[in-house]
């Protein structure tokens, strides 16, 4: 494998090494700089309804286990990890949101490294060293991608990797099981990480199902197959009804209403707002996000995402007959359950946020993170059966030609962290603006700052809501209201001083 040269491999082993390893870190370190300089460490958007419902039992000293269970009602998610770190970052940094994007980016990293296992192990043995560096370079890139800002620049979004990089286990852990014909150890992997993670483990969980139900339909692992898929049933039915006994509903409900009307709102967007956006969007904006093409292209902007989008559907037409007519291997299950699980999070999208906030929220930048799926799974599936050409210049202009891409897609991964860079200082502005917003209603709650800021929940607050929430912050000195936090991020407010 090119990540662990062999003795007497070679210099090409140890060449595809060092390359390999070079991308991982310049990827991983230009996004872990990026976060620590320029993540929003400022209390936005659900951070505020966690302050109220989770956090505020915590610093009032009366938090029940319980209490790691809240959430909104229908169309909202459980995530107890989350919940954890959040108590962390409470005990530790005074409610500084910052470890949670560095976790996300430790994250990413731990994704990747899941990535060499899954291409080493899994792949047909002659698949040639360049493949699997092709392969992973695409993808370590791809999930530090700095395509939209918007997936680092906030906490919670970034923290998305984390359960990305627990789907990427379970995944891999799956298969191995598989492999080894055993089933036992499934069920405590799968209740540990369906009560950690709630929804994101039982998308995983789906997607390894369904792929293990083609393989059964295939008569491959026919034996096996039954009893795991048991396991991961029982284990989620199992975990869910765990939370269920301690998941009380705080702050309200969800706008999710039922199924029928969900169908009848989605149904009006289908017919007026463009159907072809649901799987455009996904797809382009996992390669170009549609604020970097409307800043390149303007007005062209959907004619080449339709492009892309058109030439990714092309590819998975390739993905799943490659899968359908090959025998199973480590790699391309990986590629499989990952793809189906880029397509859950889709639908997942679609019915639950476009009824509500129309199409265009498939445009919103955290959710490129699971739309980047699709590529790795594509990146995971060409290597996991490639054959070279038999003819010798074929060969040669093949590999040229994956060169090729690589270097392309390397090179709009550069300039897309040029840009973000670039544009950086702007992101402290903002962040300053919305703490000065923050202490502006800490003096006067019943007056609303001008142009408050949009990712601030209080500016639509009643007097009386912002009284309580920012005295919390005030009274317990957290967030800006720190000394601490504002030293480390060099926060100047002349009403705080």
């Amino acid at each position: 494998m090119f990540f662990r040269a062999r003795l007497g491999g070679g210099n090409s082993a140890l060449t595809w090494t060092i390359a390999g390893w070079i991308v991982f870190t310049a990827a991983s370190v230009n996004t872990l700089l990026f976060v620590l300089l320029y993540t929003n460490p400022i209390i936005v958007a659900d951070d505020w309804y966690f302050l109220s419902a989770f956090l505020r039992p915590a610093l009032e000293g009366n938090l029940e286990f319980s209490d790691f269970f809240v959430y909104r009602g229908s169309g909202d998610h459980v995530q107890p990890l989350h919940k954890a770190i959040l108590l962390m970052e409470l005990n530790w940094f005074n409610l500084d949101y910052t470890p949670s994007a560095v976790i996300g980016v430790f994250s990413g990293a731990a994704c990747s490294l899941i990535l060499i296992w899954v291409l080493r192990q899994g792949c047909e043995e002659k698949v040639p060293e360049h493949i699997k560096f092709f392969a992973w370079a695409l993808a370590t890139t791809t999930l530090f991608s700095l395509n939209t800002t918007g997936s680092w620049r906030w906490p919670l979004a970034a923290m998305g990797h984390l359960t990305s990089a627990l789907s990427f286990f379970l995944i891999a852990f799956t298969w191995s099981e598989l492999q080894k014909e055993r089933t036992y150890r499934i069920w405590p992997v799968v209740i540990i990480l369906s009560i950690a993670t709630d929804n994101a483990a039982i998308l995983a969980s789906g997607a390894v199902l369904f792929v293990l139900a083609m393989y059964w339909l295939r008569r491959e692992h026919a034996t096996v197959i039954p009893r795991l898929a048991v396991g991961c049933i029982v284990s989620i039915l199992i975990a869910q009804a765990f939370i269920s006994s301690f998941a009380p509903v705080v702050g309200g409900t969800g706008q999710i209403g039922t199924i029928s009307e969900q169908i009848g709102k989605l149904l009006q967007v289908f017919l007026s707002e463009g159907w072809w956006k649901w799987w455009v969007l996904p797809l382009s904006n996992s390669v170009v996000s549609a604020e970097r093409l409307q800043g390149l292209l303007g007005g062209y902007a959907v004619g080449w995402q339709l492009f892309v989008s058109l030439s990714l559907l092309t590819l998975h037409l390739w993905f799943w007959r490659r899968f359908i007519r090959e025998k199973a291997n480590g790699a391309s299950f990986f590629a499989a359950s990952l793809m189906v699980l880029f397509y859950g999070h889709v639908i997942g999208i679609i019915f639950f946020r476009v009824p509500v906030f129309g199409t265009e929220y498939l445009d919103q930048p955290r959710y490129i993170l699971f739309y980047q799926f699709n590529l790795i799974a594509l990146a995971v599936m060409f290597s996991a059966y490639f054959r070279p050409p038999k003819l010798p210049s074929l060969r040669r202009l093949h590999t040229t030609g994956i060169m090729f891409s690589l270097f392309g897609f390397f090179a709009l991964q550069v300039e897309w962290s040029r840009t973000s860079w670039a544009t950086a200082n702007h992101l402290l502005a903002y962040y300053h603006k919305a703490a000065t917003d923050i202490v502006e209603m800490g003096i006067n709650p019943g007056v609303t700052p001008l142009n408050c800021t949009a990712i601030i929940p209080l500016c639509a607050y009643s007097e009386e809501r912002r009284v309580d929430a920012i005295g919390l912050l005030q009274r317990f000195e957290l967030n800006i209201f720190s000394d601490r936090f504002r030293v480390v991020h060099g926060l100047a407010i002349d009403s705080l001083e």
